[in-house]
């Protein structure tokens, strides 16, 4: 077709977007017809045009599932991909400007992109996939602008043709965050009353930009903009020159809007009492609340597509009445209806009036309201082994509810189920005194003191002192929520005292005392400011009161902890079809952590290389980018024993590497190292290469990994298609109710596919695709995300729901990559993960999520780390510095290097690529803020960290024996002291440093408390006698760091002996070991290093005279004395040997032996 209008490259790429909209409607006559008629003539040179066509010709015959058009016009085709691969950095025309000035627009390039990945993937042209890796490169070097992409290379700002990259070409997916910023600014520059404009200054409306919004955000799955652009599109006059395409990307939008509504009329409405199961974030067309109770006003919210109805009301029937109610429309496309209170069944429908007839009616909708029912009285039934029964008659008549008390030494449980249990021995158990009102149970460590009628339980130790007791004003001690036939919510109301703290929890960004707060335990991934939400909670506490509980249940769980009165414990607990357990525990904080621990699972160990520096980066994305990071690492003489690599894969699998070669692998079939052929242009032409290079230099590889099936914004992958394919065949991922397959409703990765680690054949199936990774070396995989749940009935292989799976689902995938990892290396090997439950110490270790890099971030990532070591959860770390935004200061950056250096894990990490570099390397932090000590700083306390190493193990040691973490909030380690009840601005590392680090931005100085004991400096060895409050020095190159008197300080140096020395990363020796010892009489201390040699140092003050043994396995391990702690002219007697101070070796590090 021969096109005289000036305007025809835009007039036949609007055909060709139309050409697609009848692709997707199964129209693929008019389709080819259309291709055919805009195929582009032999001079063509309009880029969007060109790529266009050749990107909707594949998808053409990609849909039919046949090779028609492409083979029709097979040259055309090869033609125009040479012409696209040699001027796509040419300046050129976009769609909506052709009449300015040529430039290279980045809408172009998106579209180029997306011609040339379908070319490779559907035709099978590998050889293009070195063009489509130096575009996307492109992109991030020279198309990004304040974290946002922008127009084109020389116009600095946002224009409404980026929003091609994402639909329909597919470049980025909506929710790329250079893509989300860029639509922040289009929706803020770009869109106002008087319409939507393609760039700044514009002053018309653009009706295929407005469409081109409509589109962009039902791709994202925000229906109410979605809907709205759609309806402002419809609602306002089309210009003539955009008609065909605004028309063509509109019923691009209704067909995708149709198809995830399902629609099966003209109109749906749309109401889900339940939303998408999401406990902080509600949908728009949600039941208020949930689960109604009797005589509570309901809320029924709805919307309605398309949009354009007259009314909106609810029929409502309950018992004999019924009753229509009115929906008010709310801003945008919400409808909302307040229905009213009952006391009876509930069923309501909404329907919906156009021109006075009805147009649609909802599904109709069923609640029960429910009611509050209550122990008034309990009788001892019987006991069965350590448990003992008590029947609690309810207030309502309406069904028992049965406790049962497990008494052990020092722990005890509370089981509580409707079902009467079984095997019971009705006879009188020794466990349990009937004193009249009461019934007294006593152990050694505790006694229970269940009052019969008018029912409450009051637990006291063995001084007789109460620790824990019901709630005495006019609330019930044990409650729940019933609808007559089944119980919903079980609810406990316990006493606070003046002045108790609770701690734990999980990993708490908020506080570390939780008094006067209200949590809830739902693992969530919340993008940085995490308040009172986490990745990582655990329905547990320990108070400082001398108690702990712990709520074993899967389901939701939440504690008012003070809030709503001052001394009202309430928890609130989702039933499902098992027993709910409650265990308290006694003792101080550290004896509770420990017990608790102990029924959970004693923390695993991570390998000796865990313990070292980490570098990490999410820019890495390619061997030589990784090469010249180790490279510097190793000029700059900055240790490192572990690097993560996160775009290391080519983002639709997550297991093959980026450019990597392949046959496509159908079925349970999969790749072995050798069927890939990795070429030498690629971003990893020898990943196994690769890997022995790091492991030459000391360097441990950790891979990141998420355990979805990835949905790809409408675009296609051969492999990740077949993979998907069987699994969906094989039943692998998680499912719906209906047995369909569960997509993701929302967030990060949405309409993914969630792998189901419960089916055992389906996890073979996922490992195997993996194993490869393991044979070239591979040696841990960062195991993200997990937090993907939504919704209570989805099924699960082995028979389990969403709702017990929305927490527990992360410990299972987790747990599923640890046990493949180490049935590899054999204990060598780990996983790193971001959420977790209850247990998640059995597959070590964690970091703290997504962070800014700001001071106040800094402290709560601190919080973060001593409430998940409260919590049963030692071995953790956090992106140093921060991961999200630009840069820290090198001020921050230093900071946070120092307090990781006491952390158990080190490790500096960085969000994606930005227009600059934001690498958190030390190099590049000072490159970037144009100060060098950020190098100098980073690299003496990275040397602290492996002189350290020695200590850090066997301190990481002791904590996985005993679960006291390595991390230590100071409450835990003096409970007694009333000074740190709530301070979180200090803590133990180990047992015997006390570390201060300096969290306000600019300070030079900070107050540091003392614990009763001396204390010395570590780096200078000043002596300071606790307790007391001591105002001391920090500048920028200290921390604030005390060893507790009568400790050995186990470290690897140089043959300066000092801290800071370089040894390099390594693990397997000593350069110099030095034991520095800090005398105490009585003193008697047992070391296991980091090589499995032990050291034994005791020591006694014999009439002023020190006398010293030490039995050590290390060979010519040097001790070292502390000056201050000898006179001039004293002796000392070390293994028998008696020698005067003045004769050992002198340093101004102390007395050396």
């Amino acid at each position: 077709m021969i096109l005289q209008d000036t305007d025809k490259p835009f007039i036949a790429f609007s055909s060709i977007i139309k050409a697609h909209a009848l692709q997707l409607k199964n129209n693929f006559d008019a389709s080819e017809k259309l291709l055919n008629d805009y195929q582009p003539s032999e001079t063509e040179e309009t880029i969007y045009y060109l790529a266009s066509w050749v990107w909707s010709v594949v998808q053409h015959d990609k849909r039919i599932g046949r090779h028609d058009l492409t083979l029709i016009h097979q040259e055309k085709i090869e033609a125009i991909v040479e012409t696209l691969r040699n001027t796509w950095q040419l300046p050129q025309y976009n769609l909506f400007m052709n009449s300015q000035e040529k430039d290279v627009y980045f809408s172009n390039l998106g579209i180029t992109y997306a011609a040339l990945l379908a070319v490779k993937q559907q035709l099978g042209e590998n050889y293009l996939q070195e063009d489509l890796t130096e575009i996307r490169d492109y992109f991030f070097d020279q198309g990004l602008n304040g974290g946002m992409l922008i127009s084109s290379l020389n116009k600095q700002t946002v224009s409404t043709d980026l929003l091609a990259t994402v639909m329909p070409f597919g470049l980025f997916s909506p929710e790329d965050l250079i893509m989300v910023e860029a639509v922040k600014e289009i929706e803020s520059r770009l869109v106002s009353d008087q319409g939507v404009f393609t760039t700044p200054g514009d002053n018309v409306h653009s009706s295929a930009s407005c469409a081109w919004l409509a589109l962009y955000f039902t791709e994202k799955g925000d229906t109410k903009k979605a809907r709205h652009y759609f309806e402002e599109t419809n609602n306002r006059t089309k210009n003539d020159k955009e008609y065909l395409l605004t028309e063509s990307l509109l019923a691009i939008v209704k067909y995708y809007l149709d198809e995830s509504l399902k629609l099966s009329t003209s109109y749906q409405i749309i109401h889900n009492p339940y939303g998408h199961g999401n406990h902080y974030e509600p949908q728009p067309f949600e039941r208020f609340p949930k689960q109604p109770q009797v005589e509570q006003d309901v809320t029924v919210c709805a919307e309605i597509w398309p949009n354009d109805i007259d009314k909106l009301y609810v029929s409502v029937r309950s018992g004999e009445d019924v009753k229509v109610v009115p929906c008010i429309k709310e801003k945008g496309t919400t409808w909302k209806a307040n229905i009213g209170s009952f006391t009876k069944d509930v069923s309501y429908e909404f329907k919906a009036l156009k021109d006075g007839v009805e147009v649609a009616t909802s599904e109709t909708h069923h609640f029960y309201p429910l009611q509050t029912n209550a122990i008034k009285s309990v009788h001892y039934i019987g006991h069965l082994e350590k448990t003992v029964w008590f029947k609690g008659e309810d207030l309502l008549g309406y069904s028992s509810l049965y406790v049962g008390f497990q008494l052990e030494h020092n722990h005890s449980s509370l089981s509580l189920q409707f079902e009467e249990p079984k095997g019971l021995e009705i006879t009188h158990s020794s466990l349990v005194i009937d004193s009249g009102d009461r019934y007294v149970m006593t152990q050694p460590k505790y006694q229970y003191e269940l009052h019969k009628n008018l029912f409450s339980i009051e637990l006291k130790d063995s001084c007789g002192k109460t620790l824990i007791q019901s709630y005495d004003k006019n609330l019930y001690p044990i409650s729940w929520l019933t609808d007559e036939h089944d119980s919903f919510k079980l609810m406990f109301n316990f006493k606070l005292k003046d002045e108790e703290k609770l701690y734990g929890f999980g990993e708490r960004y908020n506080s570390l005392n939780q008094r006067g707060n209200v949590l809830d335990c739902f693992v969530y991934n919340q993008y940085r400011d995490q308040g009172t939400r986490t990745y990582m909670p655990v329905p547990y506490f320990v108070s400082s009161k001398g108690y702990g509980m712990w709520i074993d249940t899967l389901r939701w769980s939440a504690f008012d902890l003070g809030n709503n009165l001052h001394d009202l414990l309430q928890i609130e607990c989702d039933l499902g079809d098992t027993p709910l357990k409650m265990h308290l525990f006694i003792g101080e904080i550290g004896e509770v952590t420990q017990q608790f621990t102990l029924e959970t699972g004693k923390p695993i160990l991570p390998p000796v290389w865990a313990f070292g520096p980490w570098m990490s980066s999410n820019n890495w994305d390619r061997d030589k980018v990784v090469r010249d990071q180790v490279k510097l690492t190793n000029e700059l003489k900055i240790p490192s024993t572990v690097l993560v690599l996160e775009q290391w894969s080519d983002e639709a699998t997550y297991y093959i590497f980026n450019d990597a070669e392949y046959t496509v692998k159908e079925e349970s079939d999969y790749h072995r190292y050798e069927d890939f052929h990795f070429p030498e242009w690629g971003r990893w032409p020898d990943p196994k290469g690769l890997t022995d290079y790091l492991h030459e230099n000391g360097l441990k590889l950790i891979l990141w990994q998420i355990p979805i099936m990835k949905y790809l914004n409408r675009q296609h992958h051969p492999q990740k298609d077949s993979d998907e394919a069987y699994m969906i065949q094989k039943g692998f991922m998680v499912k719906n109710n209906d047995g369909t397959p569960y997509r993701m409703p929302e967030g990060w990765f949405k309409e993914s596919m969630l792998m189901d680690f419960s089916s055992s054949e389906g996890k073979e199936w996922w490992f195997n695709k993996r194993q490869y990774l393991l044979d070239i070396g591979v040696d841990g995989f960062k195991t993200d995300g997990g937090e993907f749940v939504f919704g209570k009935d989805l099924i699960f292989s082995d028979g389990r729901k969403g709702d017990v799976m929305r927490n527990q689902y992360p410990n299972d995938y987790v747990e599923a990559y640890y046990d493949f990892v180490n049935s590899e290396h054999k204990g060598d090997a780990m996983t790193f993960s971001r959420a977790g439950y209850t247990g998640a110490q059995n597959f070590p270790a964690h970091w703290a999520g997504d962070e800014r890099s700001t001071f106040e971030a800094f402290q709560r990532s601190l919080i973060a780390g001593l409430s998940s070591g409260l919590s049963g959860i030692p071995f953790w770390g956090w992106d140093l510095g921060g991961f999200n935004g630009d840069i820290p200061t090198a001020e921050l950056f230093i900071r946070s290097a120092q307090m990781a250096v006491f952390c158990p894990i080190m490790q500096y990490h960085a969000e994606s690529k930005g227009e600059f570099n934001q690498d958190r390397t030390p190099w590049n932090i000072a490159e970037r803020t144009g100060n060098p000590y950020a190098i100098e700083g980073y690299r003496f306390f990275a040397n602290v960290r492996m002189n350290l190493l020695p200590y850090i193990y066997d301190q990481a040691r002791l904590s996985s024996i005993s679960g006291i973490p390595l991390m230590r909030a100071l409450c835990l380690q003096y409970p007694e002291d009333s000074s740190v009840k709530t301070m979180f601005d200090q803590y133990m590392f180990g047992e015997n440093l006390l570390i201060a680090p300096v969290i306000e931005e600019g300070s030079t100085e900070r107050n540091v408390y003392f614990p009763d004991g001396k204390w010395y400096c570590l780096w200078s060895g000043e002596a300071i006698v606790g307790p007391q409050f001591k105002r001391v020095n920090a500048p920028l190159d200290t921390i604030p760091v005390y060893v507790k008197q009568g400790s050995v300080l186990l470290t690897n140096t140089d043959e300066t002996l000092r801290l800071g020395s370089y040894v390099g990363n390594q693990i397997d020796g000593y350069t110099k070991p030095l034991a520095k010892i800090y005398l105490e009489d009585g003193m008697d201390i047992f070391i296991t290093d980091h090589l499995n040699q032990k050291l034994g140092v005791r020591a006694n003050l014999v009439n002023t005279e020190w006398e010293v043994t030490v039995d050590s396995e290390i060979t010519e391990l040097k001790l070292l004395f502390i000056e201050l702690q000898f006179p001039q002219d004293g002796h000392i007697t070390i293994n028998d040997k008696r020698c005067k101070f003045k004769d050992l070796q002198k340093s101004d590090l102390g007395y050396l032996y």
